[in-house]
């Protein structure tokens, strides 16, 4: 259902931006951006994951921050102690593609472990992060994300977008 919600809502997305477009090839837009609802919005590129040693589990997924000429790639943190996107799996992974559109909270660069505490899951291997995913919306590949990315900051990212997957007892 949140799937068939999601392609209905960039279907309509599309529409409004297709219908709304002149006959020049759009801008591409990369690096974050601030969203019509406040909320921060970027590409971002699915770098690796990192499955937790716990007794929960979790998957850790790093995601690099699409900003061309940045001096230093900023780096984007994904599900968590007992939460997945299934993107390290393929049985669960939903697209081919690296690329998604994110709804990102901004913070100072640090560790994982700054704010989360370890308790021996191996979490301590994972890098310094910028921000945390709170939303993904899958993309084609680079260029659709970077002309999708204005329309999702304006109309919000659906709130439909891969749900993290949060272990239930």
């Amino acid at each position: 259902m949140n799937r068939l919600l999601l392609l209905a809502s960039l279907a309509a997305i599309l529409a409004t931006r297709s219908s709304s477009s002149s006959s020049s090839s759009p801008s591409l837009v990369s690096g974050p951006i601030v969203g019509a609802d406040g909320a921060i919005y970027a590409v971002v590129e699915f770098k690796a994951t990192l499955e937790e040693a716990s007794n929960l589990g979790g998957e850790h997924d790093t995601f690099e921050i699409d900003e061309p000429g940045y001096r230093q790639p900023r780096l984007a943190h994904g599900g968590g102690h007992g939460r997945w996107y299934g993107l390290g799996r393929p049985s669960l992974r939903p697209t081919a593609s690296d690329y998604f559109v994110a709804e990102l909270a901004m913070h100072p660069r640090h560790p994982y472990t700054y704010d989360h505490a370890d308790g021996g899951w191996g979490t301590t291997t994972l890098p310094d992060y910028d921000a945390e995913v709170v939303r993904l919306v899958p993309m084609r590949d680079l260029e659709t994300a970077r002309g999708m990315l204005p329309c999702l900051a304006r109309h919000q990212v659906p709130f439909a977008a891969l749900p993290v997957h949060d272990q239930i007892f």
